[in-house]
């Protein structure tokens, strides 16, 4: 692999990268002042919380797409049916409220 290509490559990493981190902490955090009061209230810890913020989501996502695959389930509903019991039909309410609410709210800002 030559030079050029090396460099393109890892350029893209680190573009999917900042595209990933600033989804996850959101475009206010590049204008400096979040990111000020964010590193003056958590100090050193504050290099840490990202990586393991993304670590807790990576394993939940890990073990909720292993018991889809164990159990056959294709969709959310008789995910949560199966995962809650006979809460299922509650937690999949409330999921569809949360998601439509989310969804007109980004639309609406």
């Amino acid at each position: 692999m030559n030079e050029k290509a090396k460099s393109l490559g890892i350029l893209l990493a680190f573009e999917v990268g900042a595209l990933c981190f600033t989804t996850h902490v959101g475009g206010g955090f590049a204008l400096g002042t979040q990111e000020v009061q964010y590193y003056v209230s958590f100090g050193r810890l504050a290099f840490f919380l990202p990586a393991i913020a993304m670590a807790l989501l990576s394993t939940v996502l890990y073990f909720a797409w292993e018991f889809q695959r164990l159990y056959g389930i294709s969709d959310y509903k008789d995910f949560f049916e199966k995962l809650y019991g006979r809460l299922g039909k509650v937690f999949t309410l409330l999921y569809d409220i949360v998601f439509s609410l989310m969804v007109v709210l980004a639309a609406g800002r």
